[in-house]
């Protein structure tokens, strides 16, 4: 059988989250203390901006009369002088500014250099541990970025000009005084030249950092925000990683699709291990619970329509998984439809109706298979408050209590052979008489897997219920169940979820209680 998908619709997604909620919360909660924690222990910054613009040297030429062609575009000049600004050179003469003790690549790592788009602007962002201080190095960063660069230029210019000039000397000498106008045009431009190298100024300081009201950082509100929400990511992710790593069925079209068997009805978590005849209330099934066995023995009466079922043999695939529950329930409901109704308890190994019925452990099937004492001397009656209108009467009157009772036969004694009686002819006999005697008969019998003896039991039955609890039974458990029923002889086969909390899957049972009551609301 392949394995069903886990996620198809809408709501397996919410079923996973809503079962792992708290680890979700959890692990938020986690990361979100986590990053405000952080947050708190970290230093205070403030940060500071200055903007300055890279001018073209070229330009300065072109403004005394010398035309030239640009030589780069603003956007080049701003990425470059972006670099410029944090060259050593730079940050070597601020720290001697400000007399900082630190480092270059210490003070490095507390600029940020931004060259803006479509403009020669650099914005130089600078942090310090006051608002004045990051103001202040972000000013002299620009000043001495100026400085710098403005050396740099006037020092080329200079070269230019001596470059030039002993070119127009040597000229000179050869032409003599032969071109008198050419040698003062190249006089002129190289006085032009040489005024630059007074005068260039190549970087000019757009705007200066002002004190900031607060610092940028630590921002624990917005860190822990951000925490949060990669904590809830994380969750999340967990929460569907631990739910595919569950072999567990959890779902009743998982359920389903594993034991591809039609659902019939479910029990809740609540009612498994109590039953309707408890006098003390506490271990007795609610009106929800009840109604849920009306339903269950409703759905069985379509189970084979052509061939009506008489007798229910009840089972699981391993121990706790009500299927105890499940027969004295079926028992209580088929009592309550006013069928004569025995309820046989076929689990030798590990009985448990007697005490949850409050019935003699003995005598019982034991007895009646290996002692030889007739049916009748056997059985118990039990009867059910639950099963009487909401008045503590009979639905057809005080003449009706009787009826509404049911038979019970328990385990009896212990037997080591408990096999080989089911198995007898002994047993068959008994079914042939229960059938003859009562309208139902459920068969409380052992888990399919630990033992041979449901399959012994299943030829004498007309139907088969098998019981799967929901987050407990994993995938090989129902697989195996599945395949110990194939090599059953077929019968009628059903499944009941058990096991189900409220409000966990809303196919199981297909069926609203709320509406089935009518509950009110709180006033």
């Amino acid at each position: 059988m392949t394995e069903s998908r886990r996620y198809v619709t809408l709501r397996d997604y919410l079923r996973v989250l809503r079962r792992h909620r708290w680890l979700i919360l959890l692990v938020t909660l986690v990361f979100a203390g986590a990053a405000v924690a952080y947050s708190l222990r970290q230093p205070t910054i403030y940060e500071a901006e200055a903007s300055i613009a890279f001018q073209d040297p070229a330009q300065a030429l072109d403004v005394l009369g010398t035309p030239v062609s640009a030589t780069s575009t603003p956007e080049v000049r701003a990425a470059e002088g972006a670099v410029t600004v944090l060259q050593p050179a730079v940050l070597k003469r601020v720290i001697k500014s400000l007399d900082l003790d630190t480092t270059v690549a210490s003070l490095k790592g507390r600029l940020t250099t931004l060259a803006e788009a479509q403009t020669n602007f650099v914005v130089i962002q600078a942090e310090g541990s006051s608002a004045e201080a990051a103001a202040s190095l972000a000013n002299e960063v620009a000043r001495q970025a100026r400085a710098v660069e403005t050396l740099r230029a006037r020092e080329g210019f200079e070269e230019t000009a001596r470059v030039q000039r002993r070119a127009l000397e040597r000229a000179a000498e050869r032409a003599g005084d032969a071109d008198t106008l050419s040698r003062t045009l190249a006089e002129d431009r190289v006085a032009r030249i040489e005024a630059l190298a007074d005068v260039a100024q190549p970087v000019e300081i757009i705007s200066q950092a002002t004190a900031s009201d607060g610092p940028v950082s630590p921002r624990p509100v917005r860190n822990g925000l951000l925490g949060a929400l990669l904590g809830l990511t994380l969750g999340i992710v967990a929460a569907f990683v631990r739910d595919s790593l569950d072999r567990r069925l959890r779902s009743a079209r998982q359920i389903e699709e594993h034991m591809g068997l039609p659902l019939v009805g479910s029990v809740s978590s609540d009612a498994l291990g109590k039953t309707s005849s408890d006098t003390n209330g506490k271990r007795r099934l609610s009106s929800l619970d009840v109604e849920a066995s009306r339903i269950l023995r409703s759905n069985l009466e379509f189970l084979d329509v052509d061939n009506p079922t008489r007798s229910f043999l009840v089972t699981s695939g391993l121990p706790e998984e009500g299927k105890s529950t499940v027969a004295a329930s079926l028992a209580y409901a088929s009592a309550a439809a006013g069928k004569r109704t025995l309820l046989l308890e076929c689990d030798l190994r590990r009985p448990a109706l007697a005490e949850r019925l409050g019935l003699e452990p003995r005598p019982g099937i034991i007895e009646c298979l290996a002692g030889g004492r007739p049916l009748q001397e056997v059985v118990q009656t039990v009867a059910s408050d639950s099963l009487l209108g909401s008045n503590g009467s009979a639905p057809g009157g005080e003449g009706d209590r009787d009826r509404l009772a049911f038979d019970c036969v328990v385990a009896g004694a212990a037997t080591p052979r408990p096999a080989e009686l089911l198995g007898s002819q002994r047993f068959e006999e008994l079914i042939e008489e229960a059938h003859a005697s009562y309208d139902s008969v459920v068969v409380d019998s052992s888990p399919l897997l630990s033992v041979a003896d449901t399959l012994a039991i299943i030829p004498r039955v007309d139907a088969v219920l098998v019981c799967v609890r929901s987050a407990r039974t994993t995938h090989d458990e129902a697989r195996a169940a599945r395949s110990a029923l194939e090599n059953a002889p077929v019968r009628p086969t059903a499944l009941v979820v058990t096991g189900v909390r409220p409000g966990e899957d809303a196919a199981y049972g297909h069926y609203s209680y709320a509406y089935a009551y009518g509950q009110q609301r709180a006033r």
